[in-house]
């Protein structure tokens, strides 16, 4: 399912909203293929295996919308 929204809106909609909005379920069949192919061993490290599966599993924070302002708050 897609949402549409108009285009006076789609201005005032931040990105990573716009981008949830485009989610398809077949996203995650392409997750499920990923996992199987880290099972079986076919991605080429173990390294990116476990990338892939991190990020598309782990569940969105703060700093990931807002970004990482961490580091001009240490030059106070």
């Amino acid at each position: 399912m897609t949402l549409k929204i108009t285009q006076a809106a789609q201005s005032e909609v931040p990105k990573y909203i716009k981008d949830l909005l485009k989610f398809k379920a077949t996203m995650l069949i392409d997750l499920k293929n990923t996992i199987e192919k880290c099972r079986f061993n076919d991605l080429p490290s173990p390294y990116v295996c476990f990338n892939a599966m991190l990020d598309a599993l782990r569940p969105l924070t703060v700093i990931d919308v807002a970004g990482d302002h961490t580091e001009n708050q240490n030059h106070l």
